[in-house]
């Protein structure tokens, strides 16, 4: 991850944060990742969301769903100014075709920026970009929905993924529930370890007998691979990583399910 110079903390740590959560110094962004709302992605091309991440260093990341983007990050007051940003090559499909030179537009000049709490706003003239601070979710009680499967190492979206959404939950009392993307399946899991990285041990999983056609039985034979006894797993923010542990060339890609959604 790029990182953040704070530029001018020194002379602001004089102005502090005041009883209401906001802050003038720069420093308190070091460390974390701002999430666009749901406001910011709607002018976001392809919808979002954009992430923006502070390091140490002075450097600054920016990700609105294509490529990564980064570069160095100066405060004068409440005016942030970036530097010229590089990134990756990737060329991406539409709708985030064209995000990429909407963030090199967006950064090109000065921002006004104000940090309330867990939230950043950034604005120039009529333009307003909010975003919340990124904070890790546990494992156990968020329901999980896979987005990419891993397979010989190689990470694979397709329409028919996108389609069926396979959800893995884990409840507090140790109980696996989830959808294989044709069938519901359940089993007993154990969470083991903390932070980013940890272990999940699943028992024997069971589920029902759905026919599904073969390239959803094909996602389901995936999922069930992954699932099968320990699993390493990755958290960040709202995104988890698994990958089997007897075979290490196999794994999911989920991201958390809003409440109001999943299976």
């Amino acid at each position: 991850m790029l990182a953040l110079v704070a530029a001018a903390s020194l002379a602001l740590a004089a102005c502090g944060s005041d009883s209401s959560g906001s802050t003038s110094d720069p420093a308190a962004l070091v460390g974390k990742t701002y999430v666009s709302d749901e406001a910011t992605d709607r002018v976001v091309p392809g919808g979002g969301p954009l992430t923006v991440a502070f390091g140490e260093n002075g450097q600054i990341s920016v990700n609105g769903g294509c490529n990564g983007q980064g570069g160095t990050a100066t405060f004068d007051g409440d005016t942030m100014t970036v530097g010229p940003m590089v990134g990756t090559m990737m060329a991406c499909p539409p709708p985030h075709d064209t995000v990429d030179a909407w963030i090199t537009k967006l950064f090109g000049e000065p921002l006004t920026w104000s940090l309330d709490s867990r939230t950043l706003t950034l604005t120039r003239g009529d333009q307003r970009i909010s975003l919340n601070e990124r904070v890790t979710r546990a494992i156990a009680g968020t329901t999980w929905t896979v987005t990419a499967l891993v397979r010989n190492e190689a990470v694979e979206s397709s329409a028919v993924l996108d389609r069926v959404k396979p959800t893995l939950r884990i409840g507090g009392d140790g109980v696996f529930t989830g959808f294989t993307g044709c069938n519901q399946m359940r089993s007993d899991a154990t969470v083991t370890g903390s932070g980013s990285d940890q272990t999940i041990r699943f028992g024997a999983i069971a589920t029902t007998r759905k026919m599904c056609a073969p390239e959803v039985t094909d996602v389901e034979r995936a999922v069930l691979a992954v699932l099968d006894g320990d699993v390493t797993a990755e958290v960040d923010g709202d995104s988890l990583r698994l990958t089997n542990v007897k075979d290490s060339t196999i794994g999911l890609r989920l991201t958390a399910t809003p409440a109001t959604e999943g299976k």
